[in-house]
């Protein structure tokens, strides 16, 4: 993994032998170190493994009160950029009158002091950079989130779904009522989330969230899923709770691929596991926009 330290260059050249007339990308070299304008964060790029091509990018969306560093240590992933080869972007929220950052995602969480913040936009306009700046594959964009950021990747994935191929949701949940998810088309969809967890209830709170089975249920159903998900095993995801805690299920018949990982026993801030770190990248790197 390296972490880009050269600021985008204001001239462009071709650096990508798949490149068209109309697609002209910044040099490998001058890769940005970050995006976002008056909101920056940091791209993390496989610059020494690089070998052309079009690169998967995985945004990674970090929970109430934290931020895209702690996201960053937490899940872990920008260590396996240069083996696996994609690009990671681990943004920061906007700070509250708690002085905690959040996400704007939705009438759940976590803008609680109303500032209306339009974070759809802000994070679209981060893909955009990246896309014109960078050889990502628009066909291989995906969200992942840990609680906040959870309802964040779901919100993002009912309003700008021609833009994804999938988002995955660690301790979130989609809108209460299934009307306010303006979804176009189909994402694939895994979520994540511990039994025990008793900030964002896995059954889900009356009147705020539904369960996360709802969430990703409604997930299947757009996706044209098979109504009864099967067991794909047992996997050992939290590190804090003994042994293979975690049933994984999966939808077939689906456009994409829909997943729940119950984690029995899990709370709000599961420890991942290196196995949890490396079935999670698998995930969010096979996922494709139908």
């Amino acid at each position: 993994m390296l972490l880009l330290t050269v600021l985008a260059c204001a001239s462009t050249t071709p650096s990508n032998p798949d490149t068209t007339d109309e697609e002209v990308w910044i040099d490998p070299a001058d890769w940005p170190a970050a995006v976002g304008g008056d909101r920056p964060t940091r791209v993390f790029a496989p610059l020494a493994s690089y070998e052309g091509g079009r690169l998967p990018l995985v945004l990674s969306l970090h929970g109430y009160g934290a931020s895209g560093s702690l996201q960053e240590l937490y899940f872990g992933l920008s260590p396996q950029v240069e083996a696996r080869g994609f690009v990671l972007v681990a943004p920061d929220g906007l700070v509250d009158a708690d002085g905690a950052r959040f996400w704007n995602a939705t009438d759940a969480c976590c803008d609680f002091y109303g500032d209306g913040t339009d974070d759809v936009a802000y994070l679209t306009g981060l893909l955009d950079e990246l896309e014109a700046k960078m050889p990502i594959d628009p066909d291989r964009i995906v969200v992942v989130g840990h609680s906040n950021g959870g309802f964040m990747a779901w919100r993002l994935a009912c309003e700008i779904p021609d833009r994804l191929a999938g988002i995955a949701s660690l301790a979130g949940a989609t809108w209460l009522d299934a009307a306010d998810c303006r979804v176009e088309a189909p994402v694939s969809a895994l979520q994540m989330h511990g039994t025990a967890d008793d900030t964002i209830l896995y059954d889900g709170f009356p009147g705020l969230y539904p369960s996360a089975e709802a969430s990703i249920g409604r997930a299947a159903t757009l996706a044209g899923c098979d109504p009864d998900a099967a067991s794909l095993g047992t996997a050992d995801d939290d590190g804090a709770v003994a042994g293979a805690e975690t049933e994984r299920l999966a939808w077939e018949g689906c456009t994409g691929d829909v997943e729940l990982w119950r984690m029995d026993g899990s709370g709000h801030i599961p420890l991942p596991t290196p196995s949890w770190q490396q079935d999670l990248l698998d995930w969010l790197l096979g996922a494709h926009r139908p």
